[in-house]
C-alpha cells in the first residue's frame, strides 16, 4: 500500500472515539473520485493517549509490545504476521490489458507526482548500467522496471507472488530480464552483494525494522547505500507529527487507519531523530536530499560505516531524543554546537577515535565521552589533539562538549570544537 502523506498544513479534525473514526473513514470513501478520497483521509486522525510509550525506550520489547497491542485493537487481530497480513488482493488480475500504478489513477497530477518521485529517486541512486540494485516490496514494480531498462541488475523482493508475476509479466513484454523471489525485508538473493538496496513506500510496513536492517548491512557491498523514499519519516517540527506523535508505530491518518483496519497491513511511522538514531545503531551515516516540490519524494540516502564516519558529508546526527549539536559539514571538519551527540554503532567496535582541532580564538575546554569511558583536553587556539575511547556493547551516545563563540555579526552561529574525523575500531 502506498503511503500517502498529507498535505502540509491542511485543516483536520480529530477523533478520539475509535469506532467514530473509522465510521468517518467509510464516509469518506463514498466518492469514486481517488484524489477526493485521500484529500478526506487526510483531513482526519484519531487522536489518542499515548503518554506510555512516551515513557518506554523506543528500542524496547516492551514499546514493541504496546504497538502490537494498539496493532490489536484497531483490526481485531489476535496477532501480527507480515508474511499473511501483508498480502492484498489488488494483485489478483493478470488479464491482457493491465494498468499499473499510477497510470491506474487516471488522475495526470497524481502520475506527475509519481514520475517526479521516481525520477528523484534514480537521479539519487547515480547508478549506471551494470549496477546491482535490489528494491524490496516493489508492488507493480514500476521502479524496478526502469532500473532494468536502463541496464542494472536488478532484484525485486515481495511477500505477494502475484505482484511478483506482474513484474515479469511486463519484463516479458518489454524484452527485460529480472530476479524476483519471494521473501520478506532483509532476505538476500543466492549470496549477492548490491550496490544499492531501495525501499520505495515499502519500509513502513516492516515492523522488525532493526532486525531487518542489519540484515541489510551484510547485503551491501563496501561503497552501497539504501534509498528510502515514499516513507513516513517525520522532523520533528512538522504539522505531520501529530500523525505519529511517537517515535515510531501506527500512522493515525484516515488513509493509513483505514488500511490497517480494512486489511490488516502495519502501516508505520517514524518521527526522524527516531529514524536517525535507528540507522545509527545498525551502522549508517545518513543524508536526507529533499526533492523541493513533493515531500513523498524525498530520499534519505543511508551509507553502511566501515569504521570512519564521513564527517565530509551533510549527515543528519541526532538521538531519538532529539540531541543532535552539529552543524553542517565543511569538508576538512564539521563543527559542533558546544553540545553535539551521536548514537554509537552497536557492531562490535571497541573503539572510538575522535580527531579534535580548535579553531576558535581562544583556549577551550573539551570533553569527549560515552556511557564507558570520558576524556578531557584543554586546547589552546589552533591546537589538535586525539581521544580514544573505549566502547561498551550496550547502546549508548558519544558526546563532545566544549566552550564555544561566535565569528561575529556576519555569522551568527555558535561553534564548538571542529571535529576532523571520528573511526571506529
Amino acid at each position: 500500500m502506498q503511503a500517502v502523506l498529507p498535505p502540509q498544513g491542511p485543516k483536520r479534525t480529530s477523533f478520539d472515539d475509535l469506532d467514530a473514526f473509522l465510521r468517518e473513514i467509510k464516509r469518506k470513501l463514498e466518492t469514486d473520485d481517488v484524489q477526493q478520497q485521500l484529500l478526506g483521509l487526510s483531513e482526519i486522525y484519531f487522536k489518542f493517549d499515548h503518554s506510555e510509550l512516551e515513557r518506554l525506550d523506543p528500542f524496547s520489547d516492551g514499546y514493541r509490545d504496546k504497538v502490537i497491542e494498539f496493532y490489536k485493537k484497531v483490526t481485531g487481530h489476535s496477532h501480527y504476521d507480515a508474511m499473511t497480513m501483508e498480502k492484498t488482493d489488488a494483485a489478483d488480475s493478470l488479464q491482457q490489458g493491465f494498468t499499473p500504478i499510477p497510470y491506474r489513477f487516471q488522475n495526470s497530477e497524481l502520475v506527475g507526482e509519481y514520475l517526479s518521485c521516481y525520477g528523484w529517486v534514480l537521479r539519487n541512486l547515480k547508478v549506471h548500467a551494470g549496477a546491482d540494485v535490489l528494491e524490496y516490496g516493489p508492488g507493480e514494480g514500476q521502479l524496478s522496471i526502469h532500473l532494468a531498462q536502463m541496464g542494472c541488475n536488478v532484484c525485486a523482493i515481495d511477500i505477494e507472488q502475484r505482484f511478483l508475476d506482474l513484474i515479469q509479466q511486463q519484463c516479458r513484454t518489454l524484452g527485460l530480464q529480472m530476479t524476483t523471489q519471494v521473501g520478506r525485508f532483509g532476505d538476500g538473493v543466492e549470496g549477492r552483494k548490491f550496490d544499492r538496496v531501495v525501499f520505495f513506500e515499502a519500509f513502513h510496513h516492516c515492523f522488525d525494522h532493526y532486525d531487518a536492517l542489519l540484515r541489510i548491512r551484510d547485503l551491501l557491498k563496501p561503497e552501497g547505500f539504501i534509498c528510502f523514499s515514499g516513507e513516513p519519516i517525520i522532523p520533528s517540527d512538522s504539522p505531520n507529527s501529530l500523525l505519529v506523535p511517537y517515535p515510531w508505530g501506527l500512522r493515525l491518518d484516515g488513509e493509513s487507519m483505514r488500511s490497517i483496519s480494512e486489511f490488516g497491513w502495519m502501516e508505520l511511522g517514524y518521527s526522524e531523530p527516531y529514524f536517525l538514531e535507528l540507522l545509527a545503531r545498525c551502522g549508517y551515516s545518513v543524508e536526507r536530499i529533499p526533492h523541493g516540490v513533493y515531500a513523498r519524494a524525498d530520499a534519505y540516502l543511508a551509507r553502511k560505516i566501515s569504521s570512519r564516519y564521513p564527517i565530509e558529508l551533510n549527515t543528519l546526527i541526532s538521538t531519538y531524543q532529539g540531541h543532535s549539536g552539529w552543524h553542517p559539514s565543511e569538508g576538512t571538519h564539521r563543527w559542533t554546537d558546544g553540545d553535539a551527540w551521536m548514537p554509537l554503532p552497536i557492531l562490535g567496535f571497541r573503539t572510538a577515535s575522535v580527531a579534535l582541532q580548535n579553531m576558535g580564538p581562544k583556549t577551550v575546554e573539551v570533553e569527549v565521552s560515552c556511557a564507558s569511558d570520558a576524556h578531557s583536553a584543554r586546547l589552546k587556539p589552533g591546537e589538535e589533539t586525539t581521544m580514544v575511547l573505549k566502547l561498551s556493547p550496550a547502546p549508548g551516545n558519544l558526546r563532545i562538549r566544549s566552550g564555544t563563540f561566535r565569528p561575529g555579526s556576519a555569522d551568527p552561529r555558535k561553534l564548538g570544537v571542529a571535529v576532523k574525523a571520528i573511526e571506529f575500531g
